[in-house]
């Protein structure tokens, strides 16, 4: 889905090289290196964000304009503290084109 909602407004999408393994540390280097304002992921990399010591993961996610999540459904408590360190954290879960995003927390 991301890649086809970048397109459709015009901007540039970035995708791991095909032999890294999805993980909140080479996820935060990803958007590092390329300077990215969103993230679309799935919760499970959320929680490994969440788990990062020295709040290394809530921080990143700060940085980010957007954080979209889907693909299966995000424990509560995680999402709140997420929310909770002002991240603007939108639900995708079950999102297509004939549904709309959901805010999950409202930025502090």
């Amino acid at each position: 889905m991301a890649p086809s909602l970048s397109l459709s407004v015009g901007m540039p999408f970035v995708l791991p090289p095909a032999g890294v393994i999805p993980t909140a540390k080479t996820t935060i280097t990803t958007l590092q290196s390329h300077g990215a304002r969103y993230l679309f992921t799935v919760p499970s990399i959320l929680e490994e964000f969440v788990r990062l010591p020295r709040n290394e993961g809530i921080n990143a996610l700060r940085d980010l304009e957007i954080v979209a999540v889907g693909g299966a459904p995000m424990n509560d408590n995680v999402g709140g503290q997420i929310a909770a360190a002002g991240v603007n954290l939108l639900n995708h879960w079950g999102a297509c084109s004939k549904t709309q995003s959901r805010s999950i927390g409202v930025r502090i």
